[in-house]
């Protein structure tokens, strides 16, 4: 679905306009379905777009349809989207409730365990043992996927906590060889937050 590759670039404008426009098709020939995942999309461009607490609104709406009658395909990313609105919205105790176990596919895997650990983080804290061991499941499975671009993000965030507890040169050893492996896209987020943090490790 064009929409979810949208989500995993993080382009807020783009999903709102293919969701509003799904949302239409849906209400006017009775797709239920298609109108969740439209709900779904739409809350999340909502909140990516300042406007936190109608896209919650929204996408608790269209979560409880999937959950009812949705295709199983669209649950884990549904809980991705969840996850990460909570997050924006600092309600981090409602967004753990979301990843907790993936309850569709398995191709979001990876950003369910990096959210959980996120979430996590915020709530307990640095020395929270769930923390890290949520972000060495994203990494892990990022590697069974062989899905680098996956990986980056977990895989900062894990040498970031390291070192912060004083462990710089296994953060180190984990960061620069998955920064390594990308040829292009030095302009991209996550591989701009890797170089800076490999500077200050270097």
């Amino acid at each position: 679905m064009y929409a979810a590759s949208q989500v995993a670039a993080g382009d807020a404008t783009v999903v709102l306009a293919i969701a509003t426009e799904l949302r239409e098709l849906s209400e006017r020939h009775g797709f239920s379905q298609f109108e969740a995942s439209a709900l779904m999309f739409l809350g999340w461009a909502l909140a990516r777009s300042g406007e936190i607490e109608r896209g919650i609104a929204q996408m608790r709406g269209g979560f409880g349809i999937l959950r009812q009658q949705g295709p199983r395909a669209l649950m884990t990313l549904g809980q991705c989207l969840m996850a990460e609105v909570y997050l924006m919205a600092h309600r981090y105790r409602e967004g753990l409730e979301y990843v907790a176990e993936p309850l569709g596919d398995l191709s979001w895997l990876v950003r369910l365990n990096h959210l959980r650990a996120e979430l996590l983080l915020h709530l307990n804290g640095s020395n929270d043992e769930a923390v890290e061991a949520s972000l060495r499941a994203a990494i892990s499975v990022a590697r069974q996927q062989g899905t680098k671009g996956w990986e980056l993000p977990s895989a900062t965030s894990l040498a970031r906590l390291w070192a912060d507890h004083g462990r710089r040169s296994e953060a180190l050893d984990l960061l620069a060889p998955v920064y390594r492996w990308f040829t292009e896209g030095f302009e991209t987020r996550d591989l701009q937050a890797a170089k800076v943090l490999l500077d200050a490790l270097g």
